[in-house]
């Protein structure tokens, strides 16, 4: 009960952050894709496995999760936002297991993968699928239900461009600061109308900034 009153406290402050009221389907689809892929910082499957919550409240509360929470909390945050065609569905990144959301607009399906995408890897939403499903999601009933995009949407007519300013400015200040013992990384730089925008390669142990105007 006590992560059930967590877990709705967090959605009704990630709504309230979003500013979803009477935004149209794209709107939505997009926000939601943005506001995870920025709040959840991704971890690896044995580091959730020693989780006792939930994956809704390891994602929301904690703020980690590997692809199938991503995928999962993607899809619960859009049909409580109204949108009801939002799939899981789970398969293979070459070898490895992965999970990404299959998603309904203009009467087709278009994948979205929010690890990887989200502000690491914009490709990586709307777009067609690249990934191999598996037998479960590949059924005649299934995909017949589900008719993929035979090409990317053009997200330039709904006025979203991922095309990053870069700046090589010797007069910005950036300082990044950890505290000893936790997770938590703070950055502080001088020029207010630069965004930075970060996240972590966990795997190889490198941390990308990128500075965007």
């Amino acid at each position: 009960y006590d992560e059930v009153v967590a877990v709705e406290k967090a959605v009704d402050a990630a709504y309230k952050e979003m500013n979803l009221e009477g935004k149209d389907t794209f709107y939505k689809l997009l926000t939601i894709y943005q506001w995870v892929g920025s709040h959840v910082h991704y971890c690896s499957s044995s580091e959730i496995s020693l989780y006792d919550h939930s994956e809704l409240y390891w994602t929301l509360i904690e703020g980690k999760g590997a692809c199938g929470e991503y995928a999962l909390l993607y899809r619960f945050l859009c049909i409580n936002a109204g949108i009801n065609d939002v799939e899981c569905v789970s398969g293979f990144n070459g070898t490895l297991p992965h999970m990404w959301n299959i998603v309904k607009f203009n009467n087709l399906w278009y994948m979205v993968d929010v690890s990887s995408g989200a502000w690491m890897d914009p490709g990586a939403f709307m777009t067609t699928e690249w990934y191999t499903r598996r037998s479960d999601y590949n059924t005649s009933t299934f995909v017949k239900n589900h008719p993929m995009t035979s090409s990317d949407l053009d997200l330039t007519k709904y006025g979203v461009t991922w095309d990053t300013k870069r700046t090589d400015d010797n007069s910005i200040n950036l300082k990044v600061s950890q505290t000893c013992g936790s997770n938590k990384i703070t950055l502080t730089w001088n020029k207010p109308d630069y965004a930075i925008d970060y996240y972590f390669m966990e795997k190889h142990g490198n941390m990308a900034i990128n500075l965007g105007q």
